[in-house]
């Protein structure tokens, strides 16, 4: 019996994230064969189906379902793995800490609520969207958190960041955290 590998997880996890074998295959740059191949043999090696075959593609079995979340971490850190490697310690780069059209489209779609700066609420001109209520000065002021995946590499750029806007420490914020 081969052993499961980091390649297996990442063709079973692009195969279920793009619901068929063909756009798997494209976007991992490779045959569909191939693909289709390693699924069958991350199967026969795992005991059960991780997909249920249909003529429009691919949907999770239980299994599958099950798997996905342990595939999509796997991911994410070989991804860290590979940064923390190419990371020098020299702050460069973008920091990317989200959009403010992301947050408001997950508002107007309504899914969620936000607070924000009046200023950057009203040039984004969807007015006719969300809906905004004013705050009293005393309850508009609100603590900012900064907000990372759990167990994800911190670049030496974001470090840099934490260090600037955490006045008052006296130890600069170590990748560890």
């Amino acid at each position: 019996m081969a052993a499961m590998d980091a390649a297996d997880l990442r063709i079973f996890e692009a195969v279920a994230r793009l619901g068929g074998m063909n756009r798997a295959a494209a976007e991992l740059h490779t045959v569909q064969s191939n693909v289709t191949a390693r699924i069958h043999v991350l199967e026969d090696e795992l005991g059960a189906p991780l997909f249920e075959r249909h003529s429009r593609g691919v949907t999770l079995t239980a299994a599958g379902q099950r798997l996905l979340p342990y595939a999509v971490r796997i991911r994410h850190l070989l991804e860290d793995a590979r940064r923390v490697v190419e990371d020098d310690g020299t702050p460069r780069g973008s920091l990317t800490i989200g959009t403010l059209e992301a947050i408001l489209g997950c508002v107007a779609a309504g899914l969620g609520i936000t607070l924000l700066p009046r200023s950057i609420v009203a040039s984004t001109g969807r007015g006719d969207e969300i809906a905004v209520h004013e705050l009293p000065a005393a309850e508009a002021r609100v603590e900012t958190l900064f907000v990372r995946r759990r167990g994800a590499f911190v670049s030496s750029a974001a470090a840099a960041f934490l260090d600037c806007v955490r006045p008052g420490l006296d130890a600069p914020y170590h990748h560890a955290r």
